[in-house]
């Protein structure tokens, strides 16, 4: 009884949990949640940054967009994919570590965020790499 109350509990706040971390996005759509992350990446990337700048080579870190979107319901909620790359995001700017943060480019573009995905996995589709590729491709073009 207390199982299906929750199912029912879930299912009414529009969370949808299949199995684990498993969420039913709707439309056919279906990905894993990310837990909130308690490591610190940007001393990793901190570290990385030092020995690449030793090298005299630059560093871009390009950072990819989730199925689930910031604007979704869990996001923050039960997925911390979106909130562990700003933090991440966050940690690299005050070392003035450069970044590509596609998430933004979806906005601008005022793309169909889950469009970018195939349904029942978290990979991208192949139009969305060569999207991707783009972007990159003419951030690098402006510098260089």
């Amino acid at each position: 009884m207390f199982v299906e109350l929750a199912v029912l509990y879930e299912k009414t706040i529009g969370w949808n949990i299949l199995s684990g971390d498993v969420v039913d996005l709707g439309a056919g759509y279906f990905t894993e949640v990310v837990k909130k992350n308690d490591r610190n990446l940007a001393s990793v990337f901190y570290a990385f940054h030092d020995f690449l700048h030793d090298l005299g080579i630059d560093l871009l870190y390009v950072q990819r967009p989730h199925k689930i979107a910031p604007q979704d319901g869990i996001s923050g909620i039960l997925d911390f994919f979106n909130e562990n790359d700003d933090d991440l995001l966050t940690a690299l700017s005050v070392k003035q570590i450069l970044y590509l943060d596609l998430r933004k480019n979806i906005r601008e573009e005022t793309l169909d965020h889950r469009r970018l995905f195939y349904k029942t996995d978290h990979h991208w589709k192949a139009e969305t790499g060569l999207w991707a590729s783009r972007i990159l491709m003419n951030h690098l073009n402006e510098p260089y």
